[in-house]
Formats: structure tokens, sequence, C-alpha cells
């Protein structure tokens, strides 16, 4: 009987650490969970500002709407180093030009280009959870274009060239965590941001036909997987 009382006090004072420390003595180590994100993918609505002047003069406009899709992926577990891929839509209708008047004629004219980014973005972000991030990009451009006139033939082509851009990213899961959450159980979203970019791109600057050179500002949604 003795030896009974002596063995549960042993078993009693061996489980007091564990209870200290929240650990149950019984219990396996939880599997540590793969919290980082791979994937990225972004929805933006951008502006485009073409610097030769007959986009202005042709489609009598000083920006171009446009909306892109986005894809990247984080090689690194760190997620600073970011390589990604985005395609964008552009379409407009105007007038053509007369050569020798250098006014609007009756010809209708409209222009559709689907720039083609791809991109290598450097991230500052060193903090878990830092709410903004700021980043820097830079990479190579190719622009599909097609021109359709009401009495003339139908051009279509396209143009190569870079571009380089800074951004600013809000995360927004530190705005409404509870939202975050449900989001992340129900669709595996682990961060949302809210992103500002600038870029400047030289597209068929030099060459035959329309310069694509232009400046651009956009907004989007960027959703890390």
């Amino acid at each position: 009987m003795r030896k009974i009382a002596a063995g549960s006090v042993l078993v009693v004072l061996l489980c007091l650490p564990c209870r200290s420390f929240g650990i149950s003595p019984l219990a396996r180590p939880a599997e540590d969970k793969d919290t980082r994100s791979w994937l990225t993918f972004e929805l933006s609505y951008n502006f485009v500002y073409f610097n030769d002047d007959i986009f202005k003069d042709v489609l009598d406009k000083d920006s171009f709407p446009g909306v892109g899709l986005g894809i990247g992926f984080y090689p690194y577990p760190d997620r600073r180093l970011e390589l990604s891929g985005q395609v964008m839509s552009i379409y407009e209708k105007g007038y053509a030009i007369g050569e020798i008047t250098g006014e609007e004629s009756g010809e209708s004219f409209s222009l559709t280009a689907w720039p083609l980014q791809f991109s290598m973005t450097y991230r500052f972000d060193f903090l878990d959870e830092q709410i903004l991030v700021p980043s820097l990009s830079a990479g190579l451009d190719y622009y599909y274009y097609s021109e359709s006139r009401e009495f003339g033939d139908d051009v279509d082509g396209g143009k190569g060239g870079y571009h380089a851009g800074a951004s600013l990213a809000l995360l927004l899961d530190r705005l409404d965590p509870r939202s975050a959450g449900s989001i992340e159980r129900e669709f595996g979203v682990k961060n949302v941001f809210l992103k500002f970019n600038y870029e400047m791109a030289v597209i068929g600057k030099g060459d035959e036909g329309l310069d694509f050179s232009n400046q651009s500002y956009s907004a989007g949604l960027v959703l890390e997987f």
C-alpha cells in the first residue's frame, strides 16, 4: 500500500512541471503549420498615359483605362523576391486624322492593345504582419496591338520593351483580422493587400509605327495563397 501511494505521489510531482508550462505529458507535439505564401493573384485597374501625342490626337484622351490580371511566385520563404507575369487589356475608339489638314476625318478608328509583362519584384517586407510593404520592380514587356479603320485596312502587330516601377501595398488583414481568418479557412487566402503602383515603360521607341512608351498608375487587390 505504501508503494502504491509513493508511486502516485511521484506521478503527480512529474506532471506538475508539465501542467505549469501548459504541456500535457501524454500529448504528442503538434506539427508545425506551414504559414508561408507561395503564390499571388492580382486584379488591377490601370490608367495608362502614352508619351506619343498621336494617341491624344486620334483618340482624344490623356489617359487610357485598362484591366490587368497577374500571377506571381515567391521562390524563397522570406517572400521578398517575387517573379510574376501580368496581362492587361486596353480598348479605345476615335477618329482618324487627315494627313494634310491634321484635323479629324469622318473615318472611325479603334485601337486594341494587350500589354504582357514579366517582372522581378523586391519587397521591403522585414516584419511579421507588416502593414505597409513598399517594393521595386523591373522587367520585360510585349504589346500586341490591333488598329481597325472604317475605310482602310486593319493593322496588327507587336512591340517589345521594358519597364520599371515602384509600389506600396497595404495589408488589409490587420484592419479586419476576423474576416481575414474566415477567408483563409474558406478559400486558403493567407493575406490580402491593397496595392498602388507606378510604372514607366519604353515600348517600341524608335521603331516604325506607334510608340507605346508610357507612364501608368494602378490600384488593385493582391491575394496571397
